[in-house]
């Protein structure tokens, strides 16, 4: 039986290395072990590290070790064969095997872009609405365009479409989805179900409004107001108004403690100064009114079952849209022969379950005897589905594997990760003698303060955590913050005892008139940078983590408006070109010349569109490389200096962008525009390395990243979500009447703690707060010698925040400045420079296409004696462009430019092709009196095709032929004589041939 190595490894703790190590002890042990092996990472730069670990150890050992030379040599001469590659990649080179079972030809294409396909689903589901069949979809879609309305977003529903159309990919509803057969089977089934939601929701309000009227019914019997009762104007009985008018609201303890307790129906004061009133008071409470009470509160006990019905009704029209979306999406891949990217791992998984190991081997054409998953904290449920039966039949042969991640660094939950399995749920799938436990716990990465720092922090974090969600339920330990971070203490290591390093704790304070959190903080930026650099920094050792996109945008363009260099994805943005704007306005324009709009920014940017109706008829890609040489032409793209090298590199980026747009879509103008829009305007050019430059990144981007300087400008990390980027929640339920659909789309919201599926909502808030614990973590791991973290403090009301519990923790040792350091600044230290890393961006040339290649074919030999033949072809193949002399020159600079002549002979050419001109200008051959067809193909009976030089039609045919090679009247005369019949059997009735010698002057004329 082989062993299962669990690594969990915390930030900084060697994981990389221990991958490496446990990978080469495999390796050694048989010769071509390698093919053998399969390493899985999440991205290609982790799959390029650690193949440059193994070959780079290889290499080291080979001079001394004669079993590492081997492996080094074996690997090398069959590369493609030495199997570390992100789990995608695998998957797909694993389906492909499988084409067949999932219904495509084995030349099926991967989709990328999910979500144009998902734009073309869209479309033709709108395009189809008009059909009865669509009726209901349409309610549906009224219903999402009011809702959109009602927030502020516009009544296009097609954006919120696409938002719920991404539910389509979520892997909590492709794990569930075929609960939802007969529900696609029988849409009628929905409608029944909404109508069974309302009458629910009636009912319990009917009874809601029965009760209130009776209560106020009495009320006024007893000539009382509800004021006169205990708590006059905010006395608890208004709860009976609220019910009288429909409300449905949770009463309150004060409301409870009335039933049977007349004294706390009137105050104290009324009891002994008004004994009339309070008489009447106890006359309505003993004439029902205490009933009514008891009635009420025993009516809201089904306070859960409404609440429901209202939930699920908010979001049942969810659930018809994505079958229908669904559908439309499967019928565009199923046309088109591509399998969508997000779609991989599922189809996989229904081939995998239930399927041997041997046979999907031989599928494959390989055999993997030992699996090593790395990040698998970032593994989702159906990606584990499929790997599962492989490694426990690599266990059960006797094979060692190996996983390594951590869960405190999970934070891609949101793309389908699940954390879980690596906390507890990998667990369940193993026998405990298969696997042994293992965690990483020395810190090689930062420098002391920092590790201490965070040693001290994130226990503290995970107990409020735990605190603020009530954790009272002794079972609800796998979604415990203290579970997750029970093994966050890090010990130094040996390389980092001497360096002390240091943190910078600054909290920001918002005044109501003041300058805003965002504003502050980049002023103290300013200050923290300067005092790095001085320190000896360098800028390409200066990073810069936000949360968001639009906070890195931000701090860009602080940096750079004093004059630092940057490298980021915002700063990089294609669209962030002044030339690519200019190239995008105009194909607007070219595509819409009435859009106002796009005419009015054209003319504010000083944008020229006048040469559009010139280059409109061009292909796109050829189009956007024209509109570049105007640029080009102007002087703004071909210059030394930093800007038009800066717009060079964007232009080349473009034009990529837009070649691959081509091969991919519908190369039209209107198409790329709507994709432009919609996706294009995110690319940006990948950060180049080793640039001395400032970074700003997303945290999610800094992911194994060890960063000597680390800044934080606008720490703000919500534990739950923000606005409206809850997710939806896909819910079972066994309650009746709600379980006659048996999968439901629930809006994440506090409300659904009060439903019947509480127990979902709870759950996926210890997750989302675990999420954003994690986000804090990967954030504050990151910094090897200084971290710089700037947040806000906390509104009085508080908020459940991370920065606020760490203003909690610290508020106690800050300085009047609202400042904490932590250890000393650190001076900059054993900074080796890369050389070699630098690359010159080269400038951007334009040449007119036919100048780019040039076939040298035949250029040599077109006027040598040997070769009048090619002369006599190069001849015909001018004069076949030409159809009015006025065409002369331009058909010969044709032929240079496609290498069929040579540029030196062009001006020769000229001469005697206009010499030979001369010659038949009497005749008007070439002055635009005939309709001309040059190279004419004649298909004659029997399918031969005939192709008389050149053919005249006007009141007579005329029928020429070039000759200039040696004079052979006899073959020439029969010749043309065959393609003189031809046009007389087309009905041709007055035809006249003629064979032309233009290099003797001698025609002779065939009638």
């Amino acid at each position: 039986m082989g062993e299962l190595k669990i690594i969990k490894a915390s930030a900084g703790s060697g994981k990389t290395h221990a991958l490496t190590s446990e990978y080469l002890r495999l390796l050694y042990t048989k010769e071509h072990a390698y093919k053998n092996i399969l390493a899985v990472t999440f991205t290609n730069k982790a799959t390029e590290e650690m193949k440059r670990r193994v070959v780079e150890t290889l290499f080291r050992e080979s001079a001394t070790d004669l079993r590492a030379r081997e492996r080094l040599v074996e690997i090398l001469h069959d590369y493609s064969s030495f199997a570390i590659s992100t789990i995608d990649r695998f998957f797909q080179q694993t389906m492909r095997a499988f084409a067949r079972e999932i219904g495509k030809n084995s030349a099926y294409s991967v989709e990328l872009d999910y979500k144009m396909v998902i734009n073309e689903a869209i479309d033709n589901m709108v395009m189809s609405l008009d059909k009865p069949e669509s009726e209901e979809l349409l309610e549906w879609l009224t219903i999402l365009s009011i809702d959109s309305i009602d927030r502020g977003d516009g009544w296009n529903f097609k954006k919120e479409i696409k938002r719920l159309s991404n539910e389509i990919f979520n892997e909590s509803y492709r794990l569930k989805k075929d609960l939802l057969k007969e529900v696609g089977a029988n849409k009628g089934s929905l409608t029944l179900y909404k109508d069974m939601l309302k009458r629910v929701i009636k009912e319990f309000k009917d009874e809601l409004e029965r009760i209130g009227k009776a209560a106020l019914e009495i009320v006024e019997l007893h000539s009382l107001e509800l004021e006169d009762f205990i708590g006059g104007s905010r006395t608890p009985l208004k709860n009976f108004l609220k019910a009288a008018k429909r409300e449905v609201s949770i009463l309150p303890d004060s409301f409870l403690n009335l039933v049977d307790t007349p004294q706390n129906w009137a105050s104290g004061a009324v009891i002994k100064k008004d004994p009339a009133l309070y008489n009447a008071i106890e006359n309505a409470y003993n004439e029902g009114l205490n009933s009514l009470a008891g009635e009420l509160i025993a009516h809201y006990d089904g306070y859960m079952l409404y609440n429901s019905a209202e939930i699920i009704l908010e979001n049942i029209y969810t659930l018809g849209i994505l079958i229908d979306i669904e559908s439309y999406i499967q019928e565009y891949t199923k046309e088109n022969n591509v399998v969508l990217i997000p779609e991989t791992t599922e189809l996989l998984n229904r081939i995998i379950d239930g399927s041997d190991s041997p046979f999907i081997y031989e599928k494959i054409g390989s055999r993997i005897d030992h699996f090593m998953l790395d990040e698998f904290q970032d593994t989702s449920i159906m990606q584990w589905q499929n790997f599962k039966p492989l490694i426990l039949n690599s266990l059960a042969c006797g094979y060692d594997n190996l996983i390594v991640g951590d869960v405190k660094q999970s934070i891609y939950r949101w793309r389908g990760s699940d954390w879980n399995l690596l906390n507890s749920d990998l667990y369940k799938d193993l026998d405990p003698s298969q696997f042994s436990d293992t965690t990483l716990l020395e810190n090689w990465r930062s420098c002391k303060n920092i590790i201490d720092f965070n040693n001290t922090f994130f226990p503290y974090l995970a107990e409020v955590c735990r605190e603020l969600l009530d954790e009272g339920d002794p079972n609800e330990t796998t979604l415990s913050p203290q579970r997750v971070y029970s093994q966050v203490k890090q010990t130094i290591s040996a390389k980092s005892r001497d360096s002390q390093g240091h943190i910078l704790l600054k909290f920001v304070k918002e005044e109501r008139d003041g300058p805003g959190f965002r504003e502050q903080s980049l002023d103290k930026v300013a200050v923290i940078l300067e005092r790095y650099i001085e320190l000896g920094y360098r800028l390409k050792d200066i990073t810069f983590l936000v949360r968001k996109k639009d906070e890195a945008r931000e701090v860009v363009e602080f940096l750079i408006e004093r004059g630092y260099p940057v490298i980021s994805d915002e700063a990089l943005y294609i669209s962030s070109s002044a030339s690519v704007r200019r190239i995008i306005t105009i194909l607007k324009y070219i595509n819409s010349p009435d859009d106002a709009v796009n005419n009015v920014i054209a003319k504010h940017y000083g944008v020229d569109i006048s040469c559009a109706d010139q280059i409109a008829h061009l292909p796109l890609y050829e189009l956007c490389e024209e509109l570049i040489g105007i640029i080009n032409s102007e002087g703004l793209l071909c210059g030394e200096d930093s800007d038009s090298l800066s717009e060079s590199l964007f232009m080349h980026s473009f034009l990529d962008m837009v070649l691959d747009y081509s091969k991919s879509s519908k190369a039209d103008i209107s198409s790329f525009i709507q994709w432009w829009e919609e996706s294009g305007v995110q690319k940006s050019i990948p950060a180049p390395d080793g640039q001395n430059a400032l970074r700003v990144m997303t945290i999610h981007k800094s992911k194994g990243l060890g960063i000597p300087v680390v800044i934080i400008p606008f720490f703000n990390i919500k534990l739950d979500y923000e606005g409206n980027l809850t997710p939806i929640l896909w819910c079972e339920t066994e309650i009746e009447p709600f379980n006659a659909i048996p999968l439901l789309p629930v809006k994440y919201k506090k409300g659904v703690a009060d439903t019947i599926f509480s127990k979902d909502y709870l759950s996926e808030r210890r997750r989302v707060y675990i999420d954003n614990l994690n986000l804090a973590y990967v954030a504050f791991t990151r910094a090897e010698r200084e971290l710089a973290i700037i947040s806000k403090v906390p509104p009085e009301k508080g908020e459940n925040s991370v920065s606020a519990i760490l203003y909690k923790q610290f508020c106690g040792e800050l300085d009047e400045n609202l400042e904490l350091n932590i250890g000393e600044w650190s001076e900059a230290v054993n900074i080796v420079e890369n050389l070699g890393n630098d690359y010159p961006v080269p400038p951007m040339l334009t040449l007119p296409i036919g100048d780019r290649l040039k076939l040298s074919l035949r250029g040599e030999e077109f006027f040598s004696e040997k070769s009048s033949r090619v002369h006599g072809m190069v001849m015909h193949e001018i004069m076949e462009s030409v159809v009015e002399e006025a065409d002369l020159e331009m058909s010969v600079n044709s032929a240079v430019s496609r290498g069929v002549l040579a540029a030196d002979q062009r001006g020769y050419i000229i001469d005697i092709l206009t010499k030979m001109m001369e010659q038949v200008r009497d005749r008007h051959w070439f002055d635009g009196t005939f309709k001309v067809y040059n190279e004419l193909e004649i298909l004659e009976p029997g399918g031969n095709i005939s192709r008389p030089d050149r053919v005249l039609l006007g009141a007579e045919a005329f029928v020429i032929d070039f000759k200039f090679g040696k004079k052979r009247e006899s073959s020439h005369i029969k010749q043309v004589q065959k393609y003189m019949d031809l046009m007389r059997r087309m009905g041709k009735v007055y035809v006249k041939g003629y064979i032309w010698y233009p290099q003797d002057g001698e025609i002779i004329e065939l009638i």
